[in-house]
């Protein structure tokens, strides 16, 4: 009897810890989601900014040739 109340006692050890380890996992993969949406929310952002760049390095440039043929 002995034999088996230990066994039963490692079975409910193990389920705690099996559920314990499971809840941690879940956590991890909603982090994990979490980071990946930031990432592509600030891969969006530094595309809005890239195309901003460009398109103002551009207008000076036009401005600069205005300037430089019309003086």
């Amino acid at each position: 009897m002995e034999s088996l109340d230990h066994l039963k006692k490692e079975v409910e050890r193990l389920n705690v810890e099996l559920d314990q380890t499971s809840s941690e996992k879940k956590q991890a993969a909603q982090y994990g989601l979490v980071l990946l949406e930031e990432k592509e929310s600030l891969q969006s952002r530094c595309d809005d900014l890239e195309a901003l760049y460009e398109n103002t390095k551009s207008e000076l440039e036009t401005t600069r040739e205005v300037g430089s043929t019309g003086g």
